[in-house]
């Protein structure tokens, strides 16, 4: 089964939040971070 294109999208996106999860070691601060660098406002 291949995955469409949002699917893709999404994995690719949780694993990059899953990264910044690690590195902040607090996952509010590692969400805020991350929407700030995709330049997206909340």
């Amino acid at each position: 089964m291949e995955l469409k294109r949002y699917q893709r999208k999404v994995i690719e996106d949780l694993g990059e939040y899953l990264v910044y999860a690690q590195e902040h070691k607090s996952l509010s601060k590692a969400f805020n971070q991350y929407w700030e660098d995709k330049n997206w406002s909340l």
